[in-house]
């Protein structure tokens, strides 16, 4: 069966003339010594060589159909022929195919010439795809649905990737001399982590894992490999210095199409350890005091207010705040009411013009149509009442970190307020969708003004780097709570007097005509 996947004639052209480069490529390396140009001869080289066959190998059973995607001289390729399984093992470049096939004449493999991007496989063939410095050759799009349709249901993609976090890969990356030097083919580069998730997810993929490893330099003398390669193992058990690790552990699988994954069980785990793990992390529930603290500064009494907190699964507020009504579309047993913010107008257990204030705690850039709950918010405060929302903020500091170092998406060219793509409350967002809002697009601010006040919008930024000290939800970093708490005012401060240099959140205030 040809390829389900069909490029555009354009598209097409530059594909082939890709394609053209990188068989050039492969003779250049078969001519001058793949081995000594991608590293592997060095005793650093073996040690990290010997690593990646554990990774791609470590799933791989007897008479399991495997595709090696790029398999060069073959170095991988006779490794994973010793798992047993039957190894197709491919390449665009016929000279390098050749080397591979003196290096392993193994039963268990088969060689092609075959590009990513157009198959000659039947769909659902193989249980598992894998490759070592393969993916980031390619135009990802094209080449990780291609995978996607010649994975069976059930099977496995395993890739190992190097990291542009890295400073020496950045470079090496982006730098067209130095690309030359070291023997870069031109077209390859490196990948963030959690854009190349995003990208896995969107395109099918299930249970995606990308971890950061490798510190290991494969010039290291031979007297120091084994105590930096220590070292370098206890980095990539630290938070944030992991993500500079050189390379990326890439692991996802295909779920079936016939099976409907249930989203909102999924959600309700992932809510329930976020919760455990922010209560656990003293250094962060300071953090949420204080911002509750700045969100309600100009109340004289915050506990007399009727207020409703939207998407409270994880939200810490009424640990601060015992008046709290929670929310959520998520039906866990703590909340108060589970309801589709979306539809509030509806709602009968809140009666309307009945509230003081209507919260959310990043929220906001996780709902579907932001403006169409906040036009139906409107029904259920009173006149005067407020809209209180904390949002990422885009300075200079926070837009690498929240586009590269954190999971959700950053999507500046959206052409309406909402997400296009809505999975779930936790696995749905779009972190650019307030600060367009509310910053950018005026007209999109304008659809507010028949129930508030936009006039008299209140927007204050909320700290630099201080969320990010305490790892956030997903990693506790080992700050002393003391050294924490002196350094929070700080970064608090240098947020609100160099917001567009460094401030990472900003708080709204709406208030209801």
């Amino acid at each position: 069966m040809a390829s389900a996947f069909k490029l555009t004639r354009p598209h097409t052209l530059l594909v082939q003339e890709r394609i053209a480069r990188e068989i050039q490529h492969g003779r250049f390396l078969a001519q001058h010594g793949a081995g000594e140009i991608w590293n592997w001869e060095s005793p650093a080289g073996k040690l990290r060589w010997a690593r990646r066959v554990k990774m791609l190998s470590r799933h791989l059973r007897p008479g399991m159909s495997v595709l090696e995607l790029g398999c060069g001289t073959g170095y991988f390729t006779r490794e994973l022929a010793r798992s047993g399984a039957d190894v197709v093992a491919i390449d665009v470049s016929p000279e390098l195919l050749e080397i591979a096939k003196a290096n392993c004449s193994a039963p268990n493999v088969r060689y092609e010439i075959q590009n990513a991007y157009e198959l000659s496989y039947p769909d659902a063939v193989f249980d598992s795809v894998v490759g070592s410095s393969v993916l980031h050759h390619l135009e990802i799009e094209a080449a990780i649905r291609e995978i996607y349709r010649v994975l069976k249901v059930g099977g496995t993609i395993c890739f190992t990737e190097p990291n542009m976090l890295n400073p020496q890969i950045a470079i090496q990356k982006n730098v067209p001399w130095i690309k030359r030097k070291l023997g870069d083919s031109p077209d390859e580069t490196a990948f963030f982590r959690w854009p190349l998730r995003r990208l896995l997810e969107q395109t099918g993929y299930r249970d995606v894992q990308i971890d950061p490893f490798d510190f290991l330099h494969p010039r290291t003398p031979a007297s120091l490999v084994d105590r930096l390669d220590a070292l370098g193992r206890f980095f990539e058990n630290m938070p944030v210095l992991s993500e500079l690790a050189g390379s990326l552990y890439v692991r996802a699988g295909k779920s079936s199409a016939t099976v409907v994954h249930d989203e909102e069980a999924k959600d309700r785990a992932a809510t329930l350890r976020n919760r455990a793990r922010l209560s656990a992390n003293k250094n962060l529930l300071f953090w949420y005091g204080e911002l509750y603290r700045d969100q309600f500064k100009d109340f004289p009494n915050p506990g007399a207010l009727s207020i409703l907190e939207i998407g409270s699964g994880t939200s810490p507020l009424k640990q601060f705040l015992s008046n709290v009504v929670t929310s959520d579309v998520l039906d866990l047993d703590y909340l108060d009411l589970v309801f589709n913010c979306h539809e509030i107008d509806k709602l009968d257990a809140i009666k309307d013009k009945s509230l003081d204030v209507i919260t959310l705690t990043n929220v906001l850039h996780h709902l579907k149509s932001p403006i169409v709950f906040l036009n139906a918010a409107a029904a259920k405060l009173k006149s005067g009442g407020k809209v209180i929302a904390t949002e990422p903020f885009f300075s200079l500091v926070s837009t690498p970190i929240w586009k590269h170092l954190h999971f959700e998406p950053v999507d500046f060219s959206i052409s309406e307020p909402e997400l296009m793509q809505a999975h779930g409350p936790l696995t749905s967002a779009n972190q650019a969708l307030p600060s367009l809002i509310f910053f950018r697009r005026r007209e999109w601010l304008q659809r507010l003004n028949e129930n508030y006040d936009i006039a008299n919008l209140s927007v204050r930024p909320f700290t630099a780097l201080s969320y990010m000290m305490t790892g956030g939800i997903s990693r506790k970093l080992p700050v002393p709570g003391f050294l924490y708490r002196a350094l929070f005012p700080i970064d608090l401060a240098l947020s609100r007097r160099f917001p567009d240099v460094c401030a990472a959140f900003f708080t709204l205030t709406l208030t209801r005509r």
